[in-house]
């Protein structure tokens, strides 16, 4: 039987067209701490490019004493300068960029993960925790055909000009018609015995090929028309024999990032690896750099790894080295987003930071009282990420 282990156990081993304003949250304008309505915890951004606009509250207040999780990411719509966004209430909504609410869509689960837009069709694509995929039109929210892809997605759909694509925590990949939702092909690996790690690697759509981890340890290139595997790359088989019976994860949890002709990835156990786009080959890899949950493409060809171990990393691919490396105090990093200069990462219990990419030097911090898991969205000067709180925050990077 496979076990899943939660993302809090882990902590311990692991422009938008319109101008930012204030919206119907409470209003976070420049870097004054500002006191919340109901004598929630203070908002704090210190000097930097990070400037807070708004906030929005997308869950139902909790109780207890457990620490709330929210992995949902927002979609922005620059073109028709709409937010979108979930959350583990279920609800997806659909806001102007000032924070007014424009519709709400009930997918009948909780939200982990990013909804994919195309503003041009009018259509929006989202997944649950309860395996249902959701396309929507745009306008108003309401449903043109809902399916089942057999498992929790906790990341963005991919989608070509027919074609949406899914990945499931599962470790099911599935395409199925923008059209109508038919199914169109279906590629399934199954997982290990024993305990793997809650999260899963997105689904990364480049020149007709899928490219994705899974949990045994594989990273597979897929044709994006049919399914059928272009070649598979097994990292587990990379682990040396340790002579004890300690459990290792095998999981490729990344996302895939493509950097030229070249494929990163990160094995939890195995170590960071540079792929072959086109065969799978190994170029290069890096047994030490265990406990990589995320990576992200910094823009010059270099990378930022998000890391149980060593924290957040700024990699440079050339040769193959560190140009810095920040310890997380509290927690564990998030996913990074990188813009103009800027690196932009959550805290799981602490604060959502903005580094330097240049020298990872803290540029601005806010504190939302419960950590930042997810990942932000960023298009222009205009941002949105959600707390563990279950607050969207909408912020301006100058």
């Amino acid at each position: 039987m496979r076990r899943s282990v939660a993302g809090a156990a882990l902590a311990a081993v692991v422009g938008l067209g319109l101008a930012a304003g204030s919206g119907c949250g409470v209003a976070l304008m420049g870097d004054a701490p500002t006191d919340w309505i109901g004598g929630t915890p203070r908002a704090r951004v210190l000097e930097g490019p990070v400037h807070m606009r708004w906030t929005e509250r997308l869950t139902p207040e909790f109780g207890g004493s457990y620490e709330p999780v929210e992995r949902a990411v927002a979609a922005l719509d620059p073109r028709h300068d709409r937010v979108y966004v979930g959350s583990s209430a279920g609800s997806l909504w659909a806001l102007t960029p000032t924070g007014r609410k424009l519709w709400r869509y009930d997918s009948g689960g909780a939200i982990e993960g990013q909804p994919v837009v195309d503003g041009e069709a009018g259509e929006l694509y989202v997944g649950n925790a309860e395996g249902i995929v959701s396309s929507l039109r745009t306008a108003d929210g309401t449903e043109r055909w809902q399916k089942s892809a057999g498992g929790p997605m906790r990341s963005a759909p991919a989608l070509s000009a027919d074609a949406v694509y899914v990945v499931t925590a599962s470790d099911i990949v599935v395409a199925f018609s923008r059209t109508d939702g038919t199914e169109l092909w279906r590629y399934k690996r199954d997982a290990p015995q024993g305990f793997s790690l809650t999260g899963h690697s997105g689904i990364v759509l480049h020149e007709g090929k899928l490219f994705v981890g899974f949990t045994d340890g594989f990273v597979v290139s897929l044709d994006a028309g049919t399914g059928q595997a272009a070649w598979e790359r097994d990292t587990a088989i990379d682990l040396e024999e340790d002579g004890d019976n300690t459990s290792r994860f095998v999981d490729v949890d990344t996302t895939p990032v493509i950097v030229g002709d070249r494929l990163w990835i990160a094995s939890f156990s195995a170590g960071l690896y540079e792929l072959s786009v086109g065969s799978g080959n190994v170029v290069w890899k890096d047994a030490d750099r265990t406990s990589i949950v995320s990576i992200a493409a910094a823009g010059d060809g270099g990378l930022v790894l998000s890391s149980a171990d060593a924290g957040i990393v700024r990699f440079d691919t050339e040769q193959h080295s560190d140009v810095w490396k920040r310890a997380v105090v509290r927690g564990a990093a998030g996913p990074a987003t990188i813009v103009r200069g800027v690196v932009l990462v959550g805290e799981n219990l602490g604060g959502f930071l903005a580094l330097s990419l240049d020298t990872g030097a803290e540029l601005s911090r806010l504190e939302s009282g419960h950590g930042f898991t997810a990942e932000c969205a960023v298009a222009g000067h205009l941002g949105f990420v959600v707390s563990n709180g279950g607050n969207l925050f909408a912020f301006a990077v100058d």
